[in-house]
């Protein structure tokens, strides 16, 4: 799958983040397995892009708030099924959402019930979603 990744930690300006393919993420027992529909950027990422490298030969995949769908399930995971809209702030000690799909503990994911997946155009100064900055 797609993924915007970086390997060494690097200054805002210096732009070190590429498009990679990567594994596509495997969930746990308890993990929910999210297509990616939109992801938010905050000052949280900005950090770890300034003082979080990859160990030697790895990567780095920022992005811990998301909304997407549901895609799959561990086995211990009763309160998703496929199809379900949901929106997370994610883990930060495993990969993040800048990438097509994520892997995520189903304990720390919360179900939408609004139709925030389907990008429209809004005029200058709105969020592409309709949410007005935040996720139901």
């Amino acid at each position: 799958m797609k993924a915007l990744v970086y390997e060494k930690a690097h200054a805002l300006d210096a732009w070190a983040i590429e498009l990679a393919d990567v594994a596509e993420p495997t969930p746990g027992e308890s993990d929910v397995l999210v297509e990616v529909r939109a992801v938010g950027i905050n000052p949280g990422e900005t950090f770890f892009r300034k003082t979080r490298s990859a160990d030697a030969g790895g990567r780095v995949l920022l992005g811990w708030e998301f909304a997407g769908e549901v895609v799959g399930v561990g086995a211990a995971v009763r309160r998703f099924k496929a199809g379900d809209r949901v929106f997370c702030t994610g883990d930060l000690r495993r990969d993040g959402a800048w990438a097509e799909r994520v892997a995520v503990d189903h304990r720390i994911v919360g179900a939408s019930r609004r139709a925030f997946l389907h990008r429209r155009r809004q005029p200058a100064g709105r969020d592409n979603y309709g949410l007005g900055g935040h996720v139901p």
